[in-house]
C-alpha cells in the first residue's frame, strides 16, 4: 500500500470487506483497512496548573 508504519506501534489491523462509505467516506467502496495503534503510556508525573 505504500505506507510507512512502525509495526511496534500497532495494536491490531482490521480488514473489512464491502461498501463502508457511510462510516469511512466515499473512497471506501470496496472495503477498508483500519490500522489501530497502541495507546500511549501514562506519564510518570502529572502536573496541574492553576
Amino acid at each position: 500500500m505504500g505506507l510507512l508504519i512502525d509495526e511496534s506501534a500497532l495494536e491490531r489491523v482490521e480488514v473489512v470487506k464491502g461498501p463502508y462509505s457511510v462510516l469511512y467516506g466515499s473512497q471506501a467502496i470496496g472495503g477498508i483497512v483500519n490500522f489501530i495503534t497502541k495507546k500511549g503510556e501514562s506519564p510518570d508525573s502529572l502536573y496541574h496548573l492553576n
